[in-house]
């Protein structure tokens, strides 16, 4: 993956990833063959969330809205495009779960379950096992950037309403 940033941890996380440019389109020539799929996707992972007692709260009087932006994400993840405006988009999310206080084992669960869920969407669309893996590959690692950089503005506004500053907060991270 390459993307133009200044950020070192993103610049890292991009390096070692493996997601390259060949993924990135692959993941594109899906969404087409998914998409009527992918309500369906939204509307089971909502229906998880409502069932726990923990998550259930936070989606009280917003479920439609709620929705309506996890399908629009989920259609993102299969753009194969995955540059810095991606990247905004990503810490947008992620600041908006801050704010909503959505504590960050939410969001880790979250992904999880659509790592699942959208494994067996590609393997049920698509029949040849050697696209199939590439196409999940690629996906899981799309997650794992969404992921990353979510949990990422947890740690920046944990540290802005600590007064930590990132190199106390690597240091603290990193002790032996």
């Amino acid at each position: 993956m390459q993307l133009n940033t200044s950020d070192s941890k993103l610049a890292t996380y991009c390096a070692i990833s493996g997601l390259c440019v060949q993924d990135q389109s692959i993941l594109a020539e899906y969404l087409s063959r998914i998409e009527a799929h992918l309500p369906a996707v939204t509307d089971a992972f909502y229906d998880a969330l409502l069932a726990d007692a923990q998550t259930a709260p936070y989606l009280e009087g917003r479920l439609e809205g709620l929705k309506a932006t996890h399908l629009s994400w989920i259609r993102q993840i299969f753009c194969g495009v995955y540059d810095d405006v991606f990247v905004k988009i990503q810490e947008r999310i992620g600041e908006a779960h801050v704010r909503a206080h959505v504590p960050p084992h939410f969001v880790a669960a979250s992904i999880s379950h659509l790592r699942a869920a959208l494994s067996g969407l590609i393997q049920s669309v698509e029949p040849d096992l050697e696209r199939s893996t590439r196409a999940v590959k690629a996906m899981m690692q799309v997650l794992g950037l969404c992921h990353y950089l979510i949990d990422s503005k947890y740690s920046e506004t944990l540290m802005g309403n600590l007064g930590i500053s990132p190199a106390l907060l690597t240091r603290l991270q990193t002790l032996k």
